[in-house]
């Protein structure tokens, strides 16, 4: 499943020509030396590199690996609209919540080697957490968190950490004790890795990024994989950027991640390149080149699913979740994956272990065309080696709904644009009543400023944007998150003074005394 924001996103939609590239030297082989993969070059090859011509996402850097043979590795498109760079194997892409199976294997390793328990209480290992009743830190596991069944709803903390990055262990625990109860029932959210986390890092005194890259990364081979975005820009790696797309232009999104918006539920950057090794690694029982990099059992119990829920994504019907792993019905095929989104980003890793393929999809866009791109190239990948009949008829036919439902969206997003050019100016004279420091215990603190252009700017954490009209004289329209727009509503106590307080979705944020 897909992060789902605290903020909703809103549609948005690829326009642009970018051209295909082969991989560089050093990449797994090409499809050519391989009668199975051959098939993809022939018709997956003009099939993505159509919907890049489209205009269904800026880039996107695909890998499909056999058990056993050789790998085919692509990059279509730009990975940066500005420049033109173009994306191949090795360009880095923010992969969003796919981030959960690896952050759930090295749990499970941590659990085989005795330095946590996945049954044990989160008590043990922050000792100082106290929360409301009737939860209780005694009662929920390690586990629990990781497979989304612990029966806790925290908003800030996942706020905080996925999108403001204004938190540190201590207000994080803080948040947590302030928890509400939810069903222990399966619950998709990032609250629960971001929580295990924290435990494993008080267990072993390391910060989580550097047991990603100590225990799996490094033994891995993944060179060019990181849990910190200042790594990969030191080391100058080539990373794609985050796009969004509306009517009729192309978006360079201004809101990237940051170390501190890089969290265990979402917090990973790798390339096509380097997820070959972590798919031939689920697909061999841990083994990669001849070595055993994880462990047989932890392979195993990361894939074992112990919440068990059915819902339908795509044409997969999922059926239960593991250590951060999703198991699903694929039409009679077993498939084990992990998709993950964030505003700009898309990545689907997924794997059939019966037949020994795995397919990764990175794409650097979020509309609502170029996001679920990914799992269209993925499965057609699938088809292809599986030999179903009429594949490239049905794909064709995938394609036109595709390009229709593009067109729709285009016109959506258009007419959301005219209605809201429409609405009357904020009057300049009212506009330094809304400037402020605006403080919620929760969420953080929102900075209203009046700029020297006369715009209306809101700042909270990494956020920034500006404030627009919006049909009442006391709200205003903001897009903190890229494509997503909320209203902020300001309350006066009088007319002619600075506003006393405003509401962003549903949290009351109030002026700070004297400001």
């Amino acid at each position: 499943m897909r992060t789902h924001p605290t903020l909703a996103m809103a549609a948005a939609f690829a326009s642009l020509t970018a051209a295909a590239c082969t991989p560089e030297p050093g990449s797994s082989p090409s499809p050519a030396s391989s009668p199975a993969l051959g098939v993809l070059a022939d018709s997956l090859d003009p099939f993505v590199r159509g919907l890049v011509d489209e205009g269904f996402m800026p880039g996107v850097a695909i890998a499909v690996v056999t058990r056993d043979g050789p790998s085919y590795l692509r990059g279509f498109g730009v990975r940066d609209v500005r420049t033109r760079e173009p994306v191949t194997p090795q360009t880095g892409f923010y992969i969003a919540s796919s981030t959960k199976s690896f952050t759930g294997t090295l749990a499970a390793i941590l659990d085989q080697r005795g330095v946590i328990s996945l049954d044990a209480p989160l008590s043990r290992y922050l000792p100082e957490l106290r929360m409301n009743a009737p939860l209780s830190a005694d009662s929920v596991t390690l586990r629990a968190l990781l497979t989304h069944t612990s029966g806790l709803r925290n908003e800030p903390v996942v706020f905080r950490t996925a999108f403001s990055g204004v938190h540190d262990d201590a207000t994080l625990i803080r948040l947590l004790g302030q928890s509400t109860p939810i069903p222990r029932s399966y619950r998709y959210d990032n609250l629960g890795y971001v929580v295990a986390a924290l435990a494993m890092e008080r267990a072993t005194g390391r910060e989580w990024q550097d047991l990603l890259r100590d225990e799996l990364f490094r033994p891995l081979g993944m060179t060019h994989t990181t849990a910190r975005v200042s790594e990969a820009r030191a080391g100058g790696w080539p990373m794609a950027s985050p796009h969004q797309t509306g009517s009729d232009s192309v978006v360079r999104l201004t809101l990237e991640k940051q170390d501190n918006t890089m969290h265990a539920a979402g917090g990973m950057l790798t390339t096509a390149e380097d997820l070959v090794r972590w798919l031939r690694a689920q697909l061999d029982a841990g083994r990669v080149d001849g070595r055993q990099v994880i462990p047989q059992a932890v392979v195993r119990a990361a894939h074992t699913p112990s919440a068990m829920h059915t819902d339908t994504f795509y044409r997969y019907v999922r059926t239960g979740y593991g250590l951060g792993w999703q198991t699903a019905d694929y039409e009679g095929e077993r498939m084990v994956h992990h998709f993950g989104g964030f505003q700009g980003w898309q990545a689907h890793i997924s794997f059939l272990p019966d037949r020994g393929i795995g397919v990764a999809v990175l794409i650097n866009d979020s509309s609502p065309i170029g996001g679920p791109a990914a799992d269209v190239i993925a499965t057609y990948a699938y088809d292809l080696l599986l030999g179903r009949p009429g594949v490239n008829a049905k794909y064709a036919a995938e394609r036109e709904r595709m390009v229709a439902n593009a067109a729709e969206a285009r016109q959506r997003i258009r007419a959301d644009w005219e209605r809201r050019a429409a609405r009357p100016p904020t009057p300049d004279e009212r506009k330094p009543f809304f400037a402020g420091t605006y403080e919620n215990e929760q969420m953080g603190t929102v900075e209203v400023r009046l700029r020297e252009n006369r715009e209306l700017w809101a700042t909270l954490g990494n956020l920034s944007a500006r404030l627009d009209p919006f049909t009442s004289a006391d709200a205003l329209r903001v897009e903190l998150l890229p494509g997503s727009g909320q209203v902020m509503q300001f309350f006066f106590r009088a007319p002619a003074t600075p506003a006393d307080s405003l509401n962003l979705s549903g949290q009351v944020f109030r002026r700070r005394p004297g400001n």
